[in-house]
């Protein structure tokens, strides 16, 4: 029954952190503008911490560790310079 319970504590919790978007369209417009460039880095910074923290043990797994954090590199690389080319 205790299991239970954390069960619907943890979707509780979560449920209440994903209504943190129905917080922010409450806030004012110049406020938000201001944030809004550190909220997309939260983001991004989180999926990307998620992404590495559930792909990197199977990447090592299935590749050698050199190859691996090589073409992880190589792929940031990239991407940095994609993004600075499409902001320019």
């Amino acid at each position: 029954m205790t299991n239970l319970f954390f069960i619907l504590g943890g979707t509780l919790f979560i449920a209440l952190g994903a209504l943190a978007g129905i917080f922010t369209l409450s806030l004012k417009q110049d406020f938000l503008n201001r944030i809004l460039l550190g909220m997309v880095g939260l983001s991004s910074g989180a999926l990307l911490g998620g992404a590495f923290l559930h792909l990197l043990p199977e990447g090592l797994e299935k590749m050698e560790p050199e190859k691996l954090f090589l073409t992880i590199l190589i792929t940031i690389v990239v991407y940095l310079l994609i993004e600075k080319l499409l902001h320019w």
